[in-house]
């Protein structure tokens, strides 16, 4: 039998759609069958896009352990819940809508790039263990949303990289103050290390080539100076005219005129 359109794309797609109903079952046998740990596991390791409402379990804990990390999130947090507040005890009751506005996206931007970057540092810090019994595929699928995790967080993981490095040099300079200071410094420097390290022995894969900018901009420029084709104009033929014609709703009859009421009959062509 001869293959029809788009047929050589449903062999990768057969074999993602198999990977992902593997990933299901086990995490569907997990979770009914009282392991919870093994449960979560799963979620961090197969986690999609980091654009949910809750805070992932990788997240969570580089919060926990980052002081930096913790500050930035309180900060946020904070600027957040003033945003509209100010309004309150200023003359004016009502807000600029433009510069409310204008915060408020820039604090829910700023709010889930934090999440992107922390979610991403905390699996690269503390690397999620996958539970035994999973096939092989599913080790290379886990390994392909590490990169994209990096990509949505950082760009690529290159860009990752000299991220970690120049914070890890911040800290080690911050690290020579005083005491309190000094041992924050140095404990955030060796979770950068540790993030470093992990970022290091990951294979290079090229799950991230989709975004790069320089890529999606050629895609832009193209697709918007195509031109547009304009459908030539196809007259409609003797049935579709009938059709429309019987479609049409009845005439309505015409208002009475000055003389209505006297008795007179007028006539109606």
């Amino acid at each position: 039998m001869r293959p029809g359109p788009g047929s050589t794309d449903r062999g990768p797609r057969t074999a993602h759609l198999a990977q992902a109903r593997e990933a299901v079952r086990a995490y569907t046998a997990a979770a009914y069958s009282g392991r919870d740990e093994e449960a979560q596991q799963l979620l961090d390791a197969f986690s999609v896009s980091a654009r949910a409402l809750h805070v992932s379990g990788p997240a969570r804990t580089w919060r926990e352990q980052s002081a930096t990390a913790r500050a930035s999130v309180h900060t946020v947090t904070a600027l957040r819940a003033t945003a509209t507040a100010g309004a309150e005890d200023s003359v004016d009751v009502l807000p600029d809508p433009e510069r409310l506005h204008a915060r408020s996206a820039y604090l829910a931007t700023r709010d889930a790039q934090l999440r992107l970057q922390h979610h991403a540092l905390g699996r690269l810090a503390a690397p999620v263990p996958l539970p035994g019994g999973l096939p092989e595929e599913l080790h290379e699928v886990a390994a392909h949303g590490m990169q994209r995790r990096l990509a949505e967080a950082f760009g690529s993981p290159e860009r990752a990289r000299h991220v970690i490095d120049g914070r890890i040099t911040y800290h080690q300079q911050q690290s020579g103050g005083q005491q309190e200071s000094a041992a924050e410094a140095a404990a955030e420097a060796a979770l950068l290390t540790a993030a470093r390290a992990t970022l290091d022995a990951q294979p290079a894969l090229a799950a991230y080539a989709l975004l790069d900018e320089v890529v999606i901009a050629r895609r832009v420029d193209r697709i918007m100076s195509a031109p547009v084709p304009t459908p030539a104009y196809k007259p409609p033929s003797p049935a579709e005219r009938e059709r429309r014609i019987q479609a049409q709703p009845p005439a309505s009859s015409p208002e009475p005129g000055p003389g209505a009421g006297s008795g007179r009959v007028y006539r109606v062509d």
